[in-house]
């Protein structure tokens, strides 16, 4: 595997970790409401987060697609 393919497993395996640390955020926010709202905003920070490396992911298949 190149440098790339290996950067961009990398980041794939990122998306996916945030992806589910915001899933179980969400989950304990359904059960309990958390009164300062720290959580809900670690949860959108982290979903801001894992929308910009998606962008650089989809930017990334764009480049190796030409």
């Amino acid at each position: 595997t190149t440098i790339d393919d290996r950067v961009l497993i990398e980041a794939q395996q990122i998306s996916a970790s945030l992806r589910k640390t915001i899933e179980s955020l969400r989950s304990v926010l359904e059960n309990r409401p958390h009164p300062s709202g720290t959580f809900g905003k670690t949860a959108e920070a982290l979903e801001d987060i894992n929308g910009r490396m998606q962008n650089v992911l989809d930017r990334y298949s764009e480049i190796q697609a030409k």
